[in-house]
């Protein structure tokens, strides 16, 4: 599962599905408010920051979207094109 934000809602969702499957968490803010705890939940290396990647959802099968993360992005559309 990849989350992408980490404001309030990215890190509940962290939170809750911890334990329960892989998890990655993106937000294109280089310093968003739950990244540290977020890197110490589920480890550095599957928390990207300051840029949304597409690359990071490969082999996803679930993707959540943080509600402030616009849906207007060229990330969201392309994932969107992928179903």
């Amino acid at each position: 599962m990849v989350v992408v934000g980490l404001g309030e809602t990215g890190w509940s969702v962290l939170r809750h599905m911890h334990g329960r499957c892989d998890l990655m968490a993106i937000d294109v803010i280089e310093t968003p408010r739950y990244a540290e705890q977020a890197r110490a939940l589920i480890g550095s290396n599957h928390v990207r920051c300051g840029a949304l990647d597409v690359a990071c959802c490969e082999g996803a099968d679930v993707v959540v979207f943080s509600p402030g993360v616009s849906v207007r992005t060229p990330f969201y559309q392309t994932l969107q094109q992928r179903g």
